[in-house]
């Protein structure tokens, strides 16, 4: 008795929960955010000429990535590096205008061909320093699959020249004095660069042209022209991408 007793009320509790979250306003913000993601896919695919998945962030208004094909462009051989860099740059042409980067600040790298996949980047760069944390397009190509899959972290670059108003070496005393000098090496020297650095876990959305200071694993950003930390972590490449909501 007890037990049917507990179930019953058990049951009641639930449905008492869903009825309350029936919220129509709820409802509502829920049916414009898939109108919103339906909306960009279906912008991205006819303009692209491509079927697939495609991950949207209704939060940011960006696409994280997208893996198909596109409906007009041939099946790639890994005997073809010629036809696969025509190819790849077609592709990164029609989904370009769908990122925060432009044809003047990306360049490609090298094509890296094998059995299972075919794969370029297109980096972002400006003012003749690298974007670190982000800042590409990554295309892929599977062979066997006959399918794409891009990447997209993508950022936007502030327009101008940078106001770089630290040295290096004062770079290099912020780092120690939050990190503390047992850290500092003669060898730090060494690897301590100026580029534009972006940090999707927080959401940065400008690059920021930093001095980036390892300290034994410690990397710390130092903003070049006020001198305040942005960041520390363990590596530049641990905040590659962040999380991508609302996918379709």
């Amino acid at each position: 008795m007890k037990t049917r007793l507990f179930v019953a009320i058990l049951l009641l509790t639930v449905a008492a929960i869903l009825y309350c979250s029936d919220d129509p306003n709820e409802l509502n913000a829920f049916e414009r955010k898939q109108e919103e993601i339906t909306a960009f896919k279906a912008k991205f695919e006819s303009t692209t000429l491509a079927e697939g998945k495609v991950e949207y962030d209704i939060k940011t208004q960006r696409w994280g990535w997208f893996r198909g094909k596109f409906t007009d462009l041939p099946k790639l051989s890994n005997q073809d590096s010629t036809q696969v860099r025509i190819i790849f740059d077609a592709v990164m042409n029609r989904v370009l205008p769908f990122t925060t980067a432009s044809r003047s600040n990306t360049q490609p790298t090298v094509i890296r061909l094998d059995q299972r996949l075919l794969q370029t980047d297109y980096k972002q760069s400006a003012n003749g320093y690298p974007v670190i944390g982000g800042g590409m397009i990554s295309i892929a190509y599977y062979p066997d699959e006959d399918e794409f899959m891009i990447g997209n972290s993508t950022i936007k670059i502030p327009k101008g020249s940078p106001k770089i108003r630290i040295t290096k070496e004062e770079a290099i005393r912020i780092a120690i004095a939050k990190h503390g000098g047992h850290l500092y090496t003669k060898e730090t020297d060494k690897y301590i660069i100026l580029a534009y650095a972006c940090n999707w876990m927080e959401n940065w959305e400008v690059a920021v042209l930093c001095y980036i200071v390892p300290l034994e694993g410690i990397w710390t950003y130092v903003d070049a022209e006020s001198g305040v930390v942005r960041f520390s972590g363990g590596s530049s490449t641990d905040f590659y991408t962040g999380d991508i909501t609302g996918s379709y």
